[in-house]
């Protein structure tokens, strides 16, 4: 495989690019085909993205990637119903972040993103969202200062 994947509760799968460091494997097409059999299976499931392991990869390359996500998002959004609660993605590449700045500009995801440096940070943000208490959620990501994406 070409991206390891942990299952930390029934609904969490946490991805880590590290067989896929340069982008150049199926490492974004297998996350792909995973989260498509979450949504055939109509169940609900969050993400983190882990991508500090993507350190040398080709732009073009990548550019690609970035377009599949983007064309993948956009089939996603025309389902009835999103399984995808949210996403974190672990990132400080400023290459891969110039890359989800285009799918976004693409195409609006179909949960929320979850932007953050570390997998620590993932991990207490993961935990603080699993609480389900919008209050302390809103007060976490602000004085965590984590940036989000909202799907609309």
């Amino acid at each position: 495989r070409d991206w390891s994947s942990d299952v930390c509760s029934s609904d969490l799968v946490i991805v880590h690019f590290k067989n896929d460091t340069k982008l150049t494997k199926n490492g974004v097409s297998t996350y792909l085909n995973y989260w498509n059999l979450k949504q055939c299976e109509k169940r609900e499931f969050s993400s983190c993205i882990d991508t500090t392991a993507i350190k040398n990869y080709n732009f073009y390359t990548a550019t690609k990637q970035a377009i599949t996500i983007a064309n993948f998002i956009k089939k996603m959004k025309k389902q009835p119903r999103q399984y995808l609660k949210y996403t974190i993605l672990v990132i400080t590449n400023s290459i891969l972040i110039q890359l989800l700045d285009m799918i976004l500009n693409l195409t609006k995801p179909c949960a929320t993103i979850y932007i953050v440096s570390s997998m620590d940070k993932a991990n207490a943000l993961f935990n603080t969202l699993d609480r389900n208490n919008s209050l302390e959620i809103n007060a976490y990501l602000l004085v965590q200062e984590i940036k989000y994406i909202s799907p609309n």
